[in-house]
């Protein structure tokens, strides 16, 4: 029974093959349409590989014969003549830009008559087109591409318009001469210089570690005096930040943050004292100035008492500032003012007071030695003496007085 069950298993599941008989009528037929439908896919595949190759071929010999045919050359770098020129118009190559770009933005500014022939030129004047320089340029409308080529690759021809800030100018009096030099409205250098941090000037600009606050929303100090090349497109805000761009630059030359930390003092205080030494003394007199400043704010603990801090806060505040001998006991040491440098406040103002140069800068970082403590302009040259004493100073104040000046005796 159970090798009876074992042979039934055996026979479903492997099934002997028979011999199969004769193809009968109908699938003879099956057969020849299959084959019939095979050979016409073959056909259909090599009549395709024939045509891609014919198509291919064609093509090919179509575009070489385009090529090679200087009238269909001609046509594709089609070109203005120079009796065409016209308007004259400003084409600003953008940074990046290689010759195709540029082709192709003459073409739609209307300079150019194609961008084949404006490329043809760059492609025969290779290393010249990798040197276009970004900037504006003025070009005519339907100029022969050489033409504007060689406008183009001159950087003499690059536009710019120029300002120059001199020394010692606060932020007010800065933005007031960069309006008028610029054309550009006061009241968006007003916009501009409300956000420090926006031109890039971080905190670690306004390090002091005298205890004392600093004026972390003014940009004064940061303003580098120099004379600068500008894009006539510029607004007053990429103006602004080439002035403090040229400041970090200075800045980092000098080693200014180094030196305040050689110093002991915060970056900021080093620029403070920059500030007033550029508007109290003469150049000549910097570095000995900053020694004053540095012996009366950290060595001596004296006040500053200096004159131009508290002229400084009278421009904060609207009003015309003053001759040394005209200010008022009450504005040479008035608290509500947080440049005071009176009796009544000891050491370094909340901040600088004006936009020093390099020299100035320079001088703060690297003060001459001594043990000053006064100094005053005893002529009308500005001529400045030193003394170590206050007696000393007097006898100072008394020959300036001598020679015209207008301040107080001691």
């Amino acid at each position: 029974m159970l090798d009876h069950q074992l042979d039934l298993g055996w026979e479903y599941d492997e099934p002997r093959r028979r011999r199969s008989g004769p193809p009968s009528r109908q699938q003879r037929r099956r057969r020849k349409k299959k084959r019939r439908q095979k050979g016409k896919s073959y056909g259909a595949l090599i009549i395709s590989l024939v045509l891609l190759v014919v198509v291919g071929g064609g093509a090919w010999w179509g575009v070489s014969q385009l090529q090679n045919n200087q009238s269909v050359r001609e046509f594709l770098a089609a070109d203005y003549e120079q009796g065409d020129m016209g308007e004259e118009v400003t084409f600003k190559v953008e940074q990046g830009n290689g010759g195709t770009a540029i082709a192709i933005r003459l073409l739609e500014a209307g300079v150019i008559k194609s961008r084949t022939a404006f490329v043809q030129v760059c492609e025969s004047r290779e290393t010249e087109c990798l040197a276009i320089q970004p900037g504006n340029y003025t070009v005519q409308k339907r100029s022969p591409a050489e033409v504007v080529f060689n406008i183009l690759v001159n950087p003499e021809n690059v536009l710019t318009n120029q300002f120059t800030i001199r020394e010692g100018l606060s932020v007010i009096q800065t933005i007031a001469s960069l309006a008028e030099q610029t054309g550009i409205p006061l009241a968006d250098f007003q916009a501009a210089i409300a956000d420090p941090a926006a031109l890039g000037i971080t905190a670690d600009w306004y390090a002091r570690l005298d205890q004392k606050p600093a004026a972390t929303t003014s940009v004064e100090g940061f303003l580098f005096p120099d004379t600068y090349a500008y894009d006539p497109t510029a607004e007053a805000k990429d103006i602004l930040q080439l002035m403090v761009d040229q400041f970090f630059a200075v800045a980092n030359e000098l080693g200014l943050q180094s030196q305040a930390a050689a110093r002991q003092i915060g970056v900021y205080e080093l620029l403070i004292a920059a500030s007033i030494t550029q508007v109290e003394v003469l150049e000549a007199d910097f570095s000995k100035g900053t020694r004053v400043i540095y012996n009366r704010a950290y060595g001596e603990e004296m006040y500053l008492g200096m004159d131009s801090t508290a002229n400084y806060w009278l421009e904060l505040n609207g009003q015309p500032t003053q001759n040394s001998g005209n200010l008022t006991g009450e504005q040479l040491d008035d608290p509500n003012n947080p440049y005071n440098t009176g009796v009544s406040s000891v050491g370094m103002p909340i901040g600088p007071i004006s936009n020093p140069g390099r020299a100035a800068l320079q001088a703060a970082g690297s003060p001459a030695d001594g043990d000053w403590l006064y100094f005053v302009a005893v002529d009308s040259n500005g001529t400045t003496v030193f003394a170590d004493t206050y007696a000393e100073h007097c006898d100072n104040i008394a020959t300036a007085i001598a020679n015209g000046a207008n301040l107080q005796y001691c």
